[in-house]
């Protein structure tokens, strides 16, 4: 079509051209008629007026031809232009190898600026997002498996902590305010000291086409909290997921880790839910900016259990003994059905999100059943909680996060009362069982005083409501506060260096407090630079 338009143009120039030799020809062959010299003045006159007018009239004739060649020109040229705007245009021509972390067909929804933002514990790179949208979009240090069209990435970190405690603060690889050692004499109050390398992590991201509008996502993590000592691996990501349906052990739908300060920690602050396990979700977009999830998740019911002649036992953390970072392969008496606390239902979590360049806003909801039995009676109690979580940028990189968390019967989504069995507790006729409050909330502010160089600000609290029949050394609440200073040393390398100053106290039932503070230097290496940080703006 292009070529039979540029024809028609082309054509129409030649015969303007034509037209105008033809008036030079006439001219000159109107001149090579004239007489060479008159000899008299009256007979000069005469063929001079008649040679005017003969010229006038095929003048004349020649302007009209002109015009009429002009029209269909301009005729040629409008047609040209129009099949230039009907013509389609042709498809663009991706390069052979490039990355397509989703498929065309399917629209790219906003991803906050929050969430791509650097932070030491890489947390909000392991979320299933929807449509498997990864938070950087040229899938940096991935790599095609030969013979398929999938691509996989290794990554993860390494991580050295130094830690001391100017007096006893219960957890040594953690600062858990929980296990904050209460009433200690003074030849308990020594300096601890530690050094961990159980934060490092490594894992796999497995991304491959699926049909022709989807991605399928295979993630799995392990960092070095196992129950069997230091060196001990815990799973910490094991789901793959294919049309926004996830299955597998993940964050719970409950949480969002995309609120997580950036800590060099491993607890994070009291107040905060940073649960995984092992659920089904839907996640179903709706329009650009809003969401919601379904999700059945794993029950763990946790409460007081009954002794062989009907005592009730419950944990004590009054010393601030340790708590297992796992769980434990199950012993015959863990196996009876006279037992204490049982799952009678799976947990279920409906979240709604909303979500710009700029921040998020979600809303959770959480739905569950305690159990409780022993040989002569059962009771069961209704659990549910709430929680609103929160990210926004204040500035061009410093940004406000915030949680809070409210229920009945779900103090073990609560990182610090989670193996604290405070799910319920027996009533006060002592024949049934009943949910306990639980509040949990927290508040981080973090600001960059330059590419390299950042701060984060975090304050936490959590609190576990009474009954009368629990004993004086029942854990009732604590504070957490934490301050620190990290450096990425050369933008063009990926190591991380850090100092955080964390203070803690909890108050038992009785009222007795306990108190401690920790000094953490941290080191680490990352495999791969995280989209967003320095080195890639």
């Amino acid at each position: 079509m292009m070529r039979s338009c540029g024809g028609r143009r082309e054509a129409g120039r030649r015969i303007v051209a034509a037209a105008l030799l033809c008036l030079l020809a006439h001219l000159t062959a109107f001149a090579q008629s004239a007489p060479a010299q008159p000899s008299t003045q009256n007979a000069e006159a005469q063929p001079s007026t008649q040679n005017i007018e003969e010229l006038k009239r095929r003048l004349a004739g020649l302007e009209k031809e002109v015009e009429a060649l002009r029209k269909s020109v301009a005729q040629l040229e409008e047609q040209q232009k129009s099949a230039t705007r009907q013509e389609p245009k042709p498809p663009s021509k991706q390069p052979a190898g490039a990355a397509v972390p989703q498929s065309a067909a399917r629209r790219q929804r906003p991803i906050s600026d929050l969430a791509k933002q650097e932070t030491v514990n890489r947390d909000r790179e392991t979320v299933a997002r929807i449509n498997n949208q990864p938070l950087d979009p040229e899938l940096i240090g991935f790599f095609p498996i030969p013979g398929t069209p999938a691509k996989l990435k290794i990554d993860g970190y390494a991580k050295l902590d130094v830690m001391m405690d100017p007096r006893p603060a219960g957890d040594p690889d953690k600062f858990i305010t929980t296990t904050i050692p209460v009433d200690l004499t003074p030849p308990q109050k020594v300096v601890h000291s530690n050094v961990s390398f159980r934060q490092s992590r490594l894992n796999l991201d497995f991304r491959s086409p699926f049909k022709e509008n989807d991605e399928f996502r295979l993630f799995i993590e392990f960092d070095f909290f196992g129950p069997d000592g230091p060196t001990d691996p815990r799973l910490r990501h094991f789901y793959g997921q294919i049309s926004n349906l996830l299955a597998g052990h993940t964050w719970t739908t409950f949480s969002d880790p995309d609120v997580i300060p950036d800590t060099l920690d491993a607890e994070r602050p009291a107040g905060i839910i940073k649960t995984r396990q092992a659920q089904f979700r839907y996640t179903q977009a709706i329009g650009e900016h809003h969401s919601i999830a379904f999700s059945v998740e794993r029950p763990r019911v946790r409460g007081p259990d009954l002794t062989q002649d009907g005592g009730v036992t419950r944990l004590s953390v009054i010393r601030g003994f340790l708590r297992s970072e796992g769980e434990a392969d199950p012993t015959p008496s863990d196996l009876t059905p006279d037992d204490g606390p049982y799952n009678p239902a799976p947990d279920f979590v409906v979240r709604y999100r909303y979500e710009r360049k700029r921040g998020h806003l979600q809303f959770g909801s959480l739905y569950r059943v305690l159990g409780f039995q022993s040989r002569i009676a059962e009771d069961k109690a209704f659990g549910w909680g709430l929680n609103f979580s929160s990210g926004i940028l204040v500035a061009k990189r410093d940004n406000l996060l915030i949680s809070a968390t409210y229920g009945e019967g779900i103090a073990r989504y609560i990182s610090n009362l989670s193996d604290l069995d405070l799910d319920f507790d027996l009533n006060n006729d002592r024949k049934g069982i009943k949910a306990l409050p639980a509040i949990g909330a927290f508040g981080a502010y973090q600001h960059y005083w330059t590419n390299q160089l950042r701060s984060t600000v975090t304050f936490g609290y959590d609190r576990v409501q009474n009954t009368d029949f629990q004993p004086f050394d029942t854990f009732s609440k604590s504070y957490y506060t934490s301050g620190n200073l990290i450096l990425r040393p050369l933008k063009h390398y990926r190591f991380t260096v850090g100092a955080e100053f964390l203070y803690g106290w909890q108050v038992l039932k009785d009222n007795s407090k306990g108190r401690a503070s920790r000094v953490q230097v941290s080191l680490q290496y990352n495999f791969y630079r995280k989209p967003g940080d320095p080195a890639h703006q």
